[in-house]
């Protein structure tokens, strides 16, 4: 019998996917962003309206965020 193991599977599907990885983000009304780093996703945000909630924990890179 020749099956697909489940996670490689699962992986398949996710990749088959046509559509954007962050359509999710067109349902939601904001984010909680955790390990916001600098906040290079902000435009993605931006495009959406979104009101985002930057949490980043690195002294240094939050001031930079």
């Amino acid at each position: 019998m020749n099956k697909v193991p489940f996670f490689r599977g699962l992986k398949l599907k996710l990749f088959r996917r046509e559509e954007s990885p962050d359509v999710f983000l067109d349902r939601v009304k904001g984010v909680i962003h955790v390990g916001a780093n600098t906040g290079q996703e902000r435009l993605i945000y931006e495009s959406r309206q979104l009101n985002v909630f930057w949490v980043e924990p690195i002294p240094n890179v939050y001031e930079i965020l």
